[in-house]
């Protein structure tokens, strides 16, 4: 390293890095290429930062520091003083008339007494109100970007997190685990989903984190959008997708990005930037694995005949007819001709035949169908799409039911498919069909009633598939 250069906490300089004059490597980031004179590397990345333009630089930032402070006690005091006093002549308004025949030393007491504990049951909900407050004062709303030390927004940031950092530990602490929390943190701007656990999590900047429904943040986990570098404070989204999870004193910071059906270990913390989906633990998070995800139940019957009553009639008379067309006839079913892989916006995955490796063999094909690039969207006309020679359970179900498969990711490796009998499209609360790709293999399997897919299937391309690919 040259002159003037810094390195942050829990970061790694790769052997034959060299830094040059006033080059900084971030907390918890990574330098596995040469730094140049004035720049700074954030997770992986390097940006040019800003040189300090002169000496007095440091004295001014100390500066800053010390009236962002002193503001934020004033604001505290103030809160404080106003509160107490309110507080005091309600009680004194109240207890006037109970406490007349009493002693001042008596009444002293049970003031004292009740007024420990109003301050026990609310000091709370009197925290966040003074944290709402102050951000709402200080700062407003936080926003993407880089805060400079040498602007007047370092003041304003610096005084609402000091008060942050004292009134937020009496929500954590009081409110953690409970769904007040979670209104807590909604309050103060926070995006977070339905059915989310919070269990006394370090919150900081919450208008740039955004949680997804159905996920569990564990013990003081910290979620923290910004970065502190030698020359700004850097501010970034962070998001948690659906049906995540995270251990005791996880941290994850700005630009990390926490996928749908992800776990992020205990004690472990990634790289800034770092992108996490499956199974993550360690420092830095190294995939470990798929996460596990529980059994998704059924919705009960009862449920669905009273909320779909007219389907519910139509599916036992597709139910009659399909099991009695399955147990006495079969008729051949073959793909159809001229199938549309031809298209150039044609997925190349889709392309090809895949033969089932369980049970009776048959075949399918994706790319008999219709396919929408814009929408992610594939209809498989009934019939259309199966090839068998001999009788298979489901074949009465292929020759009369047409799917509707919306994938959800840009890979186009995951779908849910609606089912429809000619005019009549089944409600994917009865039944849907799921589909993946696993490797070079597609998985499929219906799901009933919102359930886990049953008797999935693995389909594998054929010879000719693997050949033209």
């Amino acid at each position: 390293t040259d002159n003037n250069c810094y390195i942050g906490t829990n970061s790694t300089v790769i052997g034959g890095v060299t830094m040059e004059d006033d080059a900084t490597v971030a907390g918890c980031s990574v330098a596995t290429e040469c730094v140049g004179r004035g720049q700074t590397v954030i997770g992986i990345d390097t940006t040019t930062s800003k040189l300090e333009q002169s000496p007095d630089r440091s004295a001014s930032v100390f500066a800053r520091s010390c009236v962002a402070l002193h503001l934020a006690g004033v604001l505290l005091w103030l809160s404080a003083a106003g509160t107490g006093s309110l507080t005091l002549w309600v009680l004194q308004d109240a207890t006037s008339s109970t406490l007349d025949g009493l002693s001042i030393h008596a009444r002293t007491t049970w003031i004292s007494l009740i007024m420990g504990v109003a301050v026990g049951l609310f000091f709370p909900f009197y925290g966040g109100i003074v944290n709402l407050i102050s951000k709402t004062v200080f700062v407003g709303t936080y926003r993407p970007g880089n805060i400079e030390f040498d602007s007047r927004g370092l003041v304003q940031y610096w005084a609402a997190m000091a008060i942050s950092m004292l009134k937020d530990d009496s929500v954590r602490v009081h409110l953690g685990g409970t769904f007040l929390e979670n209104l807590y943190y909604a309050m103060m701007g926070a995006r977070i989903g339905a059915n989310v656990f919070l269990d006394s999590v370090y919150f900081f900047e919450p208008n740039l984190v955004t949680i997804g429904s159905n996920t569990s943040i564990g013990l003081s986990t910290t979620l923290a959008p910004h970065q502190v570098t030698r020359n700004a404070v850097e501010l970034a989204q962070l998001n948690v997708g659906d049906r995540c999870t995270t251990g005791v004193n996880a941290v994850l910071h700005g630009r990390d990005l926490l996928q749908d059906d992800s776990t992020l270990s205990g004690k472990s913390m990634g790289l800034i930037g770092t992108r996490m989906k499956g199974a993550y633990s360690g420092y830095p998070a190294r995939r470990t694995g798929v996460a596990f995800q529980p059994k998704r139940p059924s919705l009960p019957a009862w449920y669905i005949l009273l909320t779909h009553p007219v389907s519910a009639l139509w599916g036992s008379f597709w139910w009659i007819i399909l099991s009695v067309r399955g147990r006495l006839c079969f008729r051949k079913l073959s793909f159809e001709k001229g199938g549309s892989n031809s298209r150039p916006d044609y997925p190349s995955h889709f392309c090809g035949q895949y033969n089932s490796c369980d049970g009776p063999p048959f075949s399918i094909r994706l790319d008999c169908g219709c396919w929408t690039s814009n929408l992610r969207l594939l209809v498989l006309k009934a019939g259309s799409y199966v090839e068998a020679d001999e009788s298979f359970r489901g074949h009465a179900l292929c020759r009369f039911v047409s799917y509707s498969l919306s994938f959800s990711d840009d890979k186009l490796t995951a779908a849910e498919g609606r089912l429809s009998f000619g005019w009549w499209h089944v409600p994917e609360s009865i039944v849907c069909l799921r589909l993946w790709r696993e490797e070079d293999d597609w998985m499929a399997g219906h799901s009933w009633f919102m359930g886990d897919p049953h008797e999935t299937v693995r389909f594998r391309p054929s010879r000719t598939t693997l050949s033209d690919a």
